[in-house]
């Protein structure tokens, strides 16, 4: 039986997990390329002992779609050269987009000049609900 885990289930552009894997059986022949991924990238493999391995995951730059980990049946021996068994999916939700920009409109199409003004505009932050208030200008031309 092979196990896997995460160190973060959840990640965010810039964030990488420690992907941590135990063997019930001592394996002589486990590899990363054992370990098959989509929504990322798998590096820096390192062998702990016999039955325990690490591997960092990075997933994919610009991206909403969930990445998952997997270890197909057979694809590795234990000591006594029996075949593994299938490991359990590992999901890990990503959302590595940027969000997107900001639209703003008006209503309407001229603004004479004495009513020229600063406004802040609040602006939402998608990932954690903040807001803020960010100091922009906009050059209006009246072209009548």
């Amino acid at each position: 039986m092979t196990t896997f885990s995460a160190s973060d289930s959840n990640l965010q552009a810039g964030e990488t997990a420690t992907i941590s894997i135990v063997l019930s059986e001592a394996s002589t022949t486990f590899s990363v390329s054992d370990i098959s991924v989509s929504g990322g990238t798998l590096s820096n493999f390192t062998t702990t002992s016999s039955t325990q391995y690490s591997v960092l995951f990075t997933p994919t730059a610009d991206s909403e779609s969930n990445a998952t980990l997997d270890i197909a049946a057979d694809t590795f021996t234990d000591g006594a050269g029996n075949n593994n068994t299938a490991a359990t999916q590992l999901p890990i939700t990503v959302d590595t987009k940027a969000p997107s920009g900001h639209g703003i409109s008006f209503s309407d199409s001229y603004i004479p000049t004495q009513k020229k003004q600063r406004h802040p505009l609040p602006l939402a932050a998608r990932k954690w609900g903040q807001h803020t208030a960010t100091p922009f200008r906009a050059a209006m031309v009246a072209q009548r």
